[in-house]
């Protein structure tokens, strides 16, 4: 789980995160101030995001997850938060997408020297 997490106003994480292509991953974007929440807004590189489901939708507090991490994933997440007194406030973290080292597999998982395998290269992506 990363944080978009400030001193004032949203909370940050400053740094890159690491993830595996394919993984899901979870946001959470926090309000520290004293006015209420009214919206909060995602971006990744400039171009708001719709392809995340909310699983925490608190009154200072959101986590979103991204299903599966693909190419497009990578980048500056942003978090704006606008509270009903029409503050904004934003936060970002970078996040750097890395693919799954292939896994080989034998058929039949269980055999005897002399008997013969089959090697299979599986990759996750």
């Amino acid at each position: 789980s990363s944080g978009i997490n400030a001193e004032y106003g949203v909370y940050q994480n400053p740094g890159t995160y690491l993830a595996y292509q394919g993984d899901e991953k979870y946001l959470t974007c926090s309000w520290n101030g004293t006015q209420d929440v009214q919206s909060f807004t995602w971006s990744l590189n400039g171009n708001l995001i719709q392809d995340y489901s909310v699983t925490v939708d608190e009154n200072k507090r959101q986590r979103i997850k991204i299903e599966r991490l693909d190419d497009s994933h990578a980048g500056q997440f942003v978090c704006t938060v606008r509270t009903v007194d029409n503050v904004t406030a934003s936060a970002s973290l970078a996040l750097q997408l890395q693919g799954r080292l292939p896994e080989i597999v034998a058929s039949p998982a269980e055999f005897l020297y002399g008997n013969t395998v089959t090697l299979t290269c599986k990759h996750s992506i």
